[in-house]
């Protein structure tokens, strides 16, 4: 083994294009019987694939984005003689979405925090629904999307959980002051049909210019 210095022993282990921040980013949702999305980026890395029909954007987001969050559980198994556990456990795995949707007059996000189907808008310009005291738990897929770097060597990563509900409703601030806005939650559960919670993708060209160096096998043409 050769011995380094410090400077190159630190360099030869970090790379900065690793880093990655979110310049831009979109939230879709579907009925939970839409067609599942297909690759992320076509062949030149530097445009995204269309989605599949149904999936709807949810518009504008607050500067927060779009938070991926899990929350695990576990249970150790004690021992006599050990102040450790001697085992640990995922008891419990779970996984949700909070984003913050500024445009709250968009007729999908209606739809979504009111659990309802809206009626059509009449030839008056005139749109009028009653919300049950029960609304239906109705079931989405959600896409979330990411940008970073530029346009011409872009970084695409993008979330699909292919079952979703809502389990956190906005209040709704009517102020001078502030636009209004919705703070929705999202939970994900496993489908049953495709096998998995949640499918994630990375590409564009910048990715694949620093894939190998950040570590990822490339395939063999």
């Amino acid at each position: 083994m050769t011995a380094q210095t410090w400077g190159a022993f630190q360099s030869a282990n970090e790379n900065a294009k690793g880093v990655r921040k979110t310049l831009g980013a979109a939230l879709f949702l579907a009925p939970e019987d839409a067609a599942v999305p297909g690759e992320l980026v076509d062949a030149t890395g530097l445009l995204i694939n269309e989605l599949p029909s149904g999936y709807l954007a949810v518009g504008l987001l607050s500067p927060d984005g779009i938070n991926h969050e899990r929350e695990t559980d576990s249970e150790g198994v004690p021992a006599l003689g050990h102040l450790s556990p001697i085992r640990e456990d995922v008891t419990g795995d779970t996984r949700s979405i909070t984003f913050t949707a500024l445009e709250t007059v968009r007729a999908n996000v209606v739809a979504l925090v009111e659990g309802i189907t809206l009626p059509e808008v009449s030839a008056a310009g005139l749109v009028r629904y009653s919300v049950p005291d029960f609304p239906k738990n109705n079931f989405y897929r959600c896409v979330a999307i990411t940008f970073d770097g530029s346009i011409t060597e872009p970084w695409f990563e993008s979330k699909f959980y292919p079952r979703v509900s809502v389990t956190s409703f906005p209040s709704e601030a009517w102020t001078q002051s502030d636009a209004r806005s919705f703070e929705i939650g999202l939970k994900a559960y496993p489908d049953s049909e495709l096998g998995y919670i949640k499918d994630e993708q990375k590409g564009g060209l910048g990715f694949k210019k620093n894939a190998e160096a950040l570590g990822w096998k490339i395939a063999t043409p």
